[in-house]
């Protein structure tokens, strides 16, 4: 994930404009979790995963960005909001807490500069080699109280229902041809009967906001 990247994605937050799909949910008034859905690969039939990003705010403008790769964390912080203590309250006071809460033990994280390593130190991280790591045990326990869900319109739940039926079908479908063609399903008609389990799930949340 480059610079650029980074800040692409703090301009698509604060102008709530996106190429591709994304969710967020807030953990504090001042850091939102973001799951967007890449489209690097587009056109391309590769694996594609989700991937989360930190948002820290200020007055709700986003003025920081970490991307959380499991095993290390990308960060950035807008120029003229550095040295204000944004990113390193968000991380002792949200984010590490949020992480242990998850049971992660322990981050990892690297550092291509100087001035990163001494602050990977400052945050508490201990050296080994070229990469540092951070317990997770000692750190405060995250408060769950405080996180808010954007939750979704009877339209929107409604319009996923749809979405899982028609993926039911296709998965039904393409078990067919494969056990007409192999002799077996590979499990298809059973994540069809899943998915579509999960769709009555959803129906029922819909009766439920009415």
């Amino acid at each position: 994930m480059t610079e650029n990247s980074l800040k692409n994605y703090i301009r698509c937050f604060n102008l709530n404009r996106w190429k591709h799909p994304a969710s967020f949910f807030d953990l504090t008034p001042n850091v939102t979790v973001g799951k967007i859905f890449p489209d690097h690969f587009k056109g391309q039939i590769v694996e594609r995963k989700t991937e989360r990003y930190f948002f820290i705010k200020n007055n709700n403008q986003c003025v920081g960005i970490i991307f959380d790769m499991n095993t290390d964390l990308h960060w950035l912080i807008l120029k003229k909001y550095r040295g204000q203590g944004y990113l390193y309250n968000a991380l002792q006071n949200v984010i590490f807490p949020f992480l242990k809460s998850e049971d992660r033990i322990l981050q990892r994280c690297t550092a291509a500069t100087q001035e990163g390593r001494e602050y990977l130190l400052k945050l508490g991280f201990e050296q080994q080699g070229n990469e540092y790591f951070l317990s997770l045990k000692k750190i405060k326990k995250f408060d769950s109280s405080q996180i808010k869900r954007n939750l979704l319109t009877h339209i929107q739940l409604e319009d996923i229902r749809s979405k899982l039926h028609r993926i039911t079908n296709d998965l039904r479908i393409i078990g067919n041809q494969l056990e007409c063609s192999h002799g077996k399903t590979y499990g298809l008609n059973n994540l069809a009967e899943t998915t579509f389990n999960k769709a009555l799930d959803i129906g029922l949340d819909c009766r439920n906001i009415e």
